[in-house]
């Protein structure tokens, strides 16, 4: 008969060893590493954060090109979105942020997308198509609509004071 390889009276500080590695390994041996469209979209997220906005673009254009099937997809065209109308880009802008209506967006991100269109219109100085993405924020119900109205007065009373009009609306 063949002996077993761990004595009983071995079997208790073995445990108790392993489960000390176990806890005190600062990354566990069996853990898995992140996907890189994970790594990337934290780091891009990270370095919009600090500021550095041209870098984080470059993270969330690898993720949109290397990882196309990736869950992070849109979210990463909405960071592009973000980042190309922080850089002052706003045709860019335009261009990925329509590349998100064909998905499912939120009401509130919804409103997001409309609002940055019509900033990015506004940079562009059409006011007539900064005044429609607005509108259609307006429209999402449920939304907070405050911040939309106080953009549309202002397009709206640039077009008061060119016309010599003194009239307001309410």
């Amino acid at each position: 008969m063949s002996r077993p390889l761990i004595r009983p009276r071995d079997r208790g500080w073995k445990f108790i060893l392993l489960l000390l590695i176990m806890i005190l390994c600062p990354q566990p041996f069996f853990a898995q590493p992140q996907p890189e469209d994970t790594l990337l979209f934290r780091d891009g997220e990270l370095l919009f954060s600090k500021g550095e906005v041209e870098k984080a673009l470059w993270r969330f254009k690898k993720i949109v090109t290397d990882h196309p099937q990736s869950s992070l997809l849109n979210e990463a065209k909405f960071r592009m979105g973000l980042c190309y109308t922080h850089l002052k880009r706003p045709r860019e802008a335009i261009r990925i942020l329509n590349e998100l209506f064909p998905s499912f967006l939120s009401p509130a991100r919804m409103v997001h997308v409309f609002s940055l269109l019509g900033e990015n219109y506004l940079e562009l100085r059409d006011r007539f198509s900064a005044l429609q993405w607005y509108g259609k924020g307006l429209l999402v119900p449920g939304q907070p609509q405050e911040e939309l109205k106080k953009k549309v007065r202002a397009i709206i009373d640039t077009f008061e004071i060119e016309d010599g009009n003194s009239s307001s609306f309410s």
